[in-house]
Formats: C-alpha cells, structure tokens, sequence
C-alpha cells in the first residue's frame, strides 16, 4: 500500500485525480477504508447507559 503524507487541504477533484492512477486493488481497498468511515460517521451512537440519541 502507498502512503501519501499531506499537510494542506486537498479538494475532492485533487483526491481522486491522485488515486486515479492507482492499481484497482488499492483503489477498491480504499473505497473499502471510504464506506467504512462514512457508514461509522453516520450510524447512530448509543451512550454507554444504553439508550440510543433520539
């Protein structure tokens, strides 16, 4: 896997021109790591007492 090291902000069309040129494994192993984190970014959270946040 490559490791790409960045201090700046990089816009959405800069990401994806920079993994365009990527193997398709990496690539689908990376929208893998992607929809992993937006499905844990949108899940509901339950506390510790048990009780969802609604």
């Amino acid at each position: 896997m490559s490791m790409v090291h960045t201090t700046s902000q990089v816009s959405t069309d800069e990401l994806l021109h920079s993994v365009a040129g990527r193997p398709v494994a990496e690539l689908e192993q990376f929208v893998m790591r992607v929809l992993a984190l937006r499905a844990k970014l949108k899940a509901p959270s339950i506390p510790e007492g048990g009780k969802p946040d609604c």
